[in-house]
């Protein structure tokens, strides 16, 4: 028996619905090992590959409030994974960089993911794995239109 179009999306959807927060709780599995959390790694990648952005910047890229930043920034300048520098047409504001060692550690995190993603990923062939890409990279185009 063929399934219709709309069973097919109520079971990607039902999917979905088990996939996302079985690789969460996996990512948190990893991450928990690390000495920072998931959103500060992507508050991390945005400052690396947003030189200069702002709290306000940082804060709308991650769909979160300035003053929740305060903290996360905090620690990775602790960690000495970013730097705060003032702008130099206005003092007022303070734009956030990341440092040599905040690339460093974002490459490790990159890595390790990678080697996560494999494990739970090499159930599938080469084929499969491709297959799941494309249409991974159809959607998306699909989602930024």
């Amino acid at each position: 028996m063929n399934k219709t179009k709309y069973q097919l999306y109520t079971e990607f959807y039902q999917l979905m619905y088990q996939i996302r927060p079985a690789m969460e709780q996996k990512v948190k599995e990893f991450m928990d090992k690390e000495k920072i959390t998931a959103l500060q790694t992507h508050a991390l990648r945005h400052m690396l590959e947003n030189p200069n952005s702002t709290i306000t910047e940082l804060a709308k890229a991650l769909s979160t409030s300035p003053s929740a930043l305060v903290q996360l920034t905090d620690r990775l300048a602790e960690l000495k994974l970013i730097e705060r520098v003032n702008d130099l047409k206005d003092r007022r504001i303070t734009r956030i960089v990341g440092t040599k060692k905040g690339e460093e550690e974002l490459l490790k995190l990159k890595n390790l993911s990678i080697e996560k993603l494999a494990s739970i990923f090499d159930a599938l062939t080469e084929v499969e794995l491709q297959t799941i890409n494309n249409i991974f990279k159809k959607l998306l185009n699909k989602l930024k239109k």
